[in-house]
């Protein structure tokens, strides 16, 4: 994993690793999200994600995968018959597999907790102040890459 960080500290872009787990060989609806093969999404993609996929290949790196996930909101239901993943299920094979991982996105969480609440109520206010409150709305995609060894990581996000 530290040869495909080592491309994002280089381009001083901001990759983040979610965690492990299989790919999807179709769209799936999970946690709010819909997290969808590149080849089925069809959004389109802006240039500077098309940038990064072009620099892990000169890279050397051969993902496994790349995936869209797109924020589904309240207001956007996922349709009928849409497969789901109980949550215990999810984090039951996170935890037997992948402890390691999770103590170290724990650890970034706990490290960067504070300013993150400090920046949410601050933007919370904002909007409220503003009467914005449906720009919480937009949807957010985000590119993913999945790694021979089934690491996920985002490595580019955007508005839609």
């Amino acid at each position: 994993m530290t040869v495909r960080l080592t491309v994002a500290a280089r381009h001083r872009w901001p990759f983040q690793v979610l965690g492990v787990a299989a790919v999807p060989d179709r769209p799936l609806f999970h946690n709010g999200w819909w997290l969808v093969p590149l080849a089925d999404d069809r959004s389109p993609l802006p240039a500077r994600a098309l940038e990064r996929v072009q620099a892990i290949y000169q890279a050397g790196i051969r993902p496994k995968a790349f995936l869209v996930a797109h924020e589904a909101t309240p207001q956007l239901p996922a349709p009928a018959g849409t497969p789901r993943q109980a949550k215990l299920e999810f984090w039951a094979s996170q935890l037997a597999g992948h402890s390691e991982t999770l103590l170290q996105v724990a650890g970034v969480v706990v490290t960067t907790l504070s300013a993150v609440l400090v920046a949410a109520g601050a933007g919370l206010g904002l909007l409220v102040l503003l009467g914005l409150a449906g720009a919480a709305a937009l949807v957010d995609p985000c590119l993913i890459v999945v790694t021979e060894d089934d690491v996920w990581i985002v490595i580019d996000a955007w508005m839609a």
